[in-house]
């Protein structure tokens, strides 16, 4: 019976958006490798999960203790060098020992994956058929050459293994292995919510769209594909009854693709009864709802609801391929408040060709929103999307830092990873500052806030996350000439 340690590197969430931020940013499951972790289990391994966001002992002394015959980790791009590190730390444990590395950054650069880190293969897409397979060809002493989906040395070459298929029928997969993780450990940031126990679930994987600042979409095969609605349930249900979840998150990369499903899944919790204890959020685009939706919605417990409207100016959506309007965006946010959920919206400043006066355009436009909660980013070329081919066609990402990619470069300090042609780093790094600060300190979304406030804790959480944004955005005081309207 094969003993397999799973790793979910440590994530160094200050270098990500600086640590005023850090101090009130999100912890998440694992989900990915959970998943991976229950396929094992169901086909006869002993597995253990070692995740760096929680764990209570070093990796050394968990490699020690739980002496695995083989060894996966997951790794973004972001944290690369994290889990380089961790296959480090395994091989000086016994070099012996197989370790594969897979997840979004593997899946779309093996080449460098392989070059950068001690590890035996790469997993690429989907991983839970994949390493069952690994994980029987190992035990009969068998080569890797042919397992689909993966990419491995053979002396001095890199060998390509034929993609695997997308699994057609999600149901196939067991839910996550939440039990190998202690409960309660996760939460959201404060824009999102502080209700607990929080648990994220995956009603779909995958996206049919494809924005060009999005590696999901390659990463999921370019394929979109749902589980059955009775799955789903079923999940809540466990969450529910063994986890008693207070606020749940579905991650779902649009949660309305098929708006009758999404309508069924609504009346099904309406029906059930959960809908009257468990709240839940989700993203979604602006164009995929309407009016009755979000009423319904509002009906099956939705607390709040996050739009990706991305720029306030037409052209710029076109670069983006984000297929919407301005006016997709207004008329969704109104229905979302008429329908009374709180309403969360993403927008992205220094996207390609963008000027300084589009930029400004963009915050005075999501202003006009007058949402409940507000998170500007900056664009970020992640591996995998057409905006990093851009970038890396500009000249920008030679020898660059995985690390350095960040959505919240405003925060961290330096210079964000993509700037603009004809743009400065410093000013898209003031600008995001002074965007969110403003648009936080707005009468209506601090009442967002205090209408949430349900003990002295919440209220304690939230003055912290306050103070971590001014803190935050101190040094972008100097950029208030910049804003007119």
């Amino acid at each position: 019976m094969a003993r397999v340690l799973l790793i979910n590197p440590p994530y160094d969430v200050a270098s990500y958006m600086g640590p005023a931020l850090a101090r009130v940013s999100w912890r998440l499951p694992p989900l990915g490798l959970l998943y991976v972790a229950a396929m094992l289990e169901k086909h006869g391994a002993v597995v253990r999960v070692w995740d760096g966001q929680v764990a209570r002992q070093s990796l050394p002394v968990a490699l020690a203790a739980w002496r695995p015959d083989l060894v996966g980790i997951t790794a973004t791009s972001v944290v690369a060098a994290s889990a380089a590190h961790a296959a480090r730390m395994v091989k000086e444990w016994d070099a012996t020992v197989p370790v594969l590395l897979g997840g979004v950054h593997p899946t779309v650069c093996p080449d460098e994956t392989l070059r950068e880190a001690p590890v035996d293969a790469v997993v690429r897409g989907e991983g839970e058929w994949t390493m069952v397979e690994v994980m029987a060809r190992l035990a009969a002493g068998q080569s890797l050459a042919g397992v689909a989906g993966v990419s491995f040395r053979d002396g001095a070459t890199v060998v390509h293994n034929q993609p695997r298929p997308a699994e057609a029928d999600l149901d196939r997969f067991p839910v996550p292995a939440r039990h190998l993780l202690p409960k309660g450990l996760w939460r959201m940031s404060p824009d999102w919510g502080l209700r607990r126990p929080f648990e994220v679930l995956f009603t779909a994987r995958g996206c049919p769209y494809d924005c060009i600042f999005c590696a999901n979409r390659m990463a999921a095969g370019g394929t979109y594909r749902v589980r059955s609605l009775d799955a789903v349930m079923d999940e809540i249900a466990l969450l529910d009854k063994d986890y008693g979840v207070a606020t749940l998150l579905f991650a779902d990369d649009s949660f309305v693709v098929r708006k009758e499903r999404t309508a069924e899944l609504c009346e099904r919790l309406i029906r059930s009864g959960l809908a009257r204890r468990l709240r839940w959020q989700a993203s979604t685009r602006v164009d995929s709802v309407d009016r009755e939706l979000l009423r319904l919605f509002k009906r099956a417990g939705c607390t709040l609801l996050s739009f990706g409207v991305e720029s306030g100016v037409e052209r710029l959506l076109g670069v983006l391929n984000k297929r919407i309007t301005l006016e997709d965006s207004r008329r969704a946010v109104a229905w979302a408040k008429e329908a009374g959920l709180t309403v969360r919206v993403t927008a992205m400043l220094g996207i390609p060709t963008e000027t300084k006066q589009e930029s400004l355009e963009t915050i005075s436009f999501v202003k006009r929103l007058k949402v409940d909660q507000v998170r500007f980013s900056l664009a970020t070329p992640f591996p995998g999307t057409t905006l990093f081919q851009l970038a890396r066609q500009e000249g920008q990402l030679a020898g660059i830092d995985w690390s350095r990619l960040s959505l919240m470069a405003g925060y961290r300090g330096g210079e964000p990873a993509y700037v603009p042609a004809g743009r400065d780093g410093e000013e898209l790094a003031r600008l995001q500052r002074r965007a969110n600060l403003e648009c936080f300190l707005t009468p209506r979304v601090a009442w967002s806030y205090l209408r949430r406030v349900r003990s002295l804790g919440d209220l304690a959480e939230y003055s912290r996350g306050l103070g971590s944004l001014l803190r935050a955005s101190l040094r972008g005081a100097a950029g208030r000439a910049e804003y007119h309207e």
